[in-house]
């Protein structure tokens, strides 16, 4: 099936350094504010309000830079609207297109060396003894898939963009609204073997 409604869940890992909307700017526009710090509830309204409108400036920024990427990457079916990974009827895709995007994410190096991850850890900020730790949904990692993206959502179904290298080539798989959630890890395989049969024949 070569259509979804949702490309934001593989799309976010994108943009390692497109957007720089850093913490220490978004706090610095605290100090920036024109408040009375005797009002707590006033100063605390207008903080928030001050800091969602810059984490909205950002959202925008990102947005705006993944459309001018559809563009470039001659992505016909694709658009960004949200961020969050859920359904949003102005955030949509394809079968080809996320894997055309998916081919163009594994060109940078740093895309590669997080999407094959199975696992990561790290500190809380505000209580370093806990650590925090993520699995990766992707059971592929675990048969020698270099990634990519695992995925859900109603209209879409169970996704999953697939990457593996064999027969020297580098193999790009997506799915989409696959039967059940299991599925996926059976269907790939078949595809990227009749995949690299096809090739090796035209060879």
């Amino acid at each position: 099936m070569d259509s979804a409604d949702n490309l934001a869940d593989v799309a976010i890992q994108m943009p390692f350094n497109t957007i720089d909307c850093r913490q220490e700017e978004l706090e610095q526009s605290i100090d920036e504010l024109d408040i009375s710090i005797e009002d707590s509830e006033s100063v605390t309204l207008k903080v928030k309000s001050n800091l969602e409108l810059k984490i909205q400036d950002c959202l925008e920024e990102f947005y705006g830079l993944m459309n001018n990427m559809v563009d470039e990457l001659g992505l016909k079916n694709s658009h960004f609207a949200v961020a969050h990974g859920m359904h949003h009827e102005d955030n949509y895709s394809t079968a080809a297109d996320i894997a055309k995007l998916s081919c163009h994410a594994m060109e940078n190096s740093y895309f590669r060396e997080i999407v094959k991850n199975q696992t990561h850890s790290c500190p809380s900020k505000e209580f370093p003894e806990h650590m925090y730790n993520w699995e990766n949904t992707n059971q592929l990692l675990k048969e020698g898939y270099s990634g990519i993206k695992t995925g859900i959502t109603g209209s879409a179904g169970p996704c999953l963009s697939a990457s593996i290298k064999k027969e020297n080539f580098n193999v790009v798989v997506v799915v989409l609204s696959c039967c059940s959630m299991d599925s996926r890890w059976f269907e790939v395989p078949k595809l990227v073997n009749w995949g690299v049969k096809k090739i090796l024949k035209v060879q």
